[in-house]
């Protein structure tokens, strides 16, 4: 298994408890498509909203508010082999300049985390990767996929995926059915339409 050591703060990565940070997007151009129907401001039983808004032909802007918490993050839907992702990487928080050092601002990297699209309409029906589902198998399996074990998110020890974006979907691909590899259905509820 590769490790790499990267200090990270993570932007957003408490709205997204549970879901697998990745160096690497899960798509390259080709995979990305766009569906107006995912445009507007979502809300589930958990008290999240999710307000998605079109930024060019393959990319949203989604901002996540949790409680008085918020995370604003470049989204993209991904098909692959006929599944439906969604690909969201943090936007670049606005840094009170005065008050971080250069060298604490050149720390900050950002990562990508995915969730798989089961729906859009007539309700917004997502399931992300289970954490102790992957830490499982990487243990059992360290060549399948590249991960560094030894990554502090912002609330416990995670793994970091550091597997390239080929590698990466053959991985999403070949496990996409395998039983207690993502987590229950959540749903939303579109709100307003935007």
């Amino acid at each position: 298994m590769k490790r790499l050591i990267v200090p990270t703060l993570v932007a957003g990565i408490a709205l997204l408890s549970g879901c697998i940070p990745c160096l690497h997007a899960i798509y390259t151009d080709k995979d990305l498509i766009f569906d107006s129907a995912l445009l507007g401001v979502w809300d589930d039983a958990h008290d999240t909203r999710w307000e998605f808004t079109k930024i060019d032909a393959t990319t949203y802007r989604l901002i996540m508010v949790e409680k008085e918490r918020q995370g604003i993050f470049d989204a993209r839907l991904v098909k692959l082999d006929g599944v439906l992702f969604l690909d969201m990487f943090p936007v670049e928080p606005d840094w009170p300049k005065k008050t971080n050092s250069d060298f604490y601002q050149n720390l900050w990297v950002p990562v990508h985390t995915f969730f798989v699209v089961d729906s859009i309409t007539p309700k917004l029906r997502i399931r992300w990767m289970n954490d102790e589902w992957l830490k499982n198998y990487v243990k059992a399996h360290p060549d399948a996929l590249q991960c560094d074990v030894s990554y502090r998110g912002t609330t416990d020890n995670r793994l970091l995926v550091t597997a390239s974006t080929k590698e990466l979907q053959a991985f999403l691909l070949k496990h996409r059915n395998e039983e207690g590899a993502y987590s229950e259905t959540r749903e939303l509820s579109l709100k307003e339409r935007r």
